[in-house]
Parts: C-alpha cells; sequence; structure tokens
C-alpha cells in the first residue's frame, strides 16, 4: 500500500504493471510517446505522452497496444527493474532511444489497419543510435529477450 500514513515517497511498493489498450475503440489512434510530446502526428488524435519517472517510481511491466504511432525519442532512456516487462504493439514504432532491461522481456510488433483514418507503415524503424539491451547483468553473450517483428534499420 502507499497511503499517507504507511511509507515515504522514495520507499513505494515496486513491481507495479502499466497497461494501456486503445485499439478496442476502432476509432482514430492515439500516437504514443516516451518523454517528450514530439514526434506525434497531431492531426490524429492528441498523443499520450509517457514521462520516463514512471520507470523510476516502480513501474516494471508495461503493455501497450495502439494502433497509432509508437515513438521513443533519442533523448529518452527507459530502465526497467530486474526482470521486468515491455511488451509494446502499435502500428507503427520509431525507437531512437535507449532501453535497458537487466534479464528483461522485451517485445515491438507492429499490426496494419487497427486506425482505418490513417495509413501507418507497420514498419519498427531502430536508429542507429538505438539500444535495447535485455541481456543478464555480467553476461557475455548478447540477449535474445529483445524481439522486433518486422525490423528495419
Amino acid at each position: 500500500m502507499n497511503s499517507l500514513h504507511q511509507r515515504s515517497a522514495d520507499s513505494w511498493a515496486l513491481g507495479g504493471a502499466l497497461t494501456i489498450d486503445t485499439v478496442w475503440s476502432k476509432q482514430r489512434q492515439q500516437d504514443i510517446v516516451f518523454g517528450p510530446g514530439t514526434g506525434a502526428d497531431l492531426s490524429a488524435a492528441v498523443p499520450i505522452s509517457l514521462s520516463n519517472a514512471l520507470f523510476s517510481r516502480g513501474i516494471n511491466r508495461i503493455g501497450i497496444n495502439s494502433g497509432g504511432k509508437l515513438s521513443v525519442p533519442q533523448t529518452t532512456s527507459l530502465v526497467l527493474a530486474p526482470a521486468g516487462s515491455l511488451k509494446l504493439q502499435a502500428g507503427e514504432i520509431e525507437w531512437q532511444g535507449r532501453l535497458l532491461a537487466p534479464a528483461g522481456d522485451v517485445g515491438l510488433k507492429t499490426v496494419v489497419g487497427q486506425d482505418p483514418t490513417r495509413n501507418l507503415s507497420g514498419q519498427i524503424h531502430l536508429a542507429a543510435t538505438a539500444g535495447i539491451d535485455a541481456a543478464v547483468a555480467g553476461s557475455t553473450t548478447p540477449s535474445t529477450a529483445a524481439t522486433c517483428k518486422p525490423c528495419r534499420r
């Protein structure tokens, strides 16, 4: 519990989950942006902007399903708790930032046609400077936990 008389803000319970699903409406789909609300298509619905502070306050399981575009700007660095999970599905994903998910589970997936008012590519764009690290701490083998379908660098 995180009530007024039980814990201070620096000792809040950890391990929370955040799930966002905008596809069920079959209407105009909101873009999702991690960090400042830039890179979103403002001609669609107003984008949902998620702060990096969510991760530093105990959310370690995130699932997002949107028919819009999902963006992780270059200035964004997401750090999940050990064994955390990040599952993202959108009409298009633009990944320029960095993700650290020690021993975590990371999945990026696109599905086209969820928003009939927009023509999204269904591609996952990984910038040359982008980074997704889901390796076990101290491991010398590359991580296989991060999946990306379909990816284009």
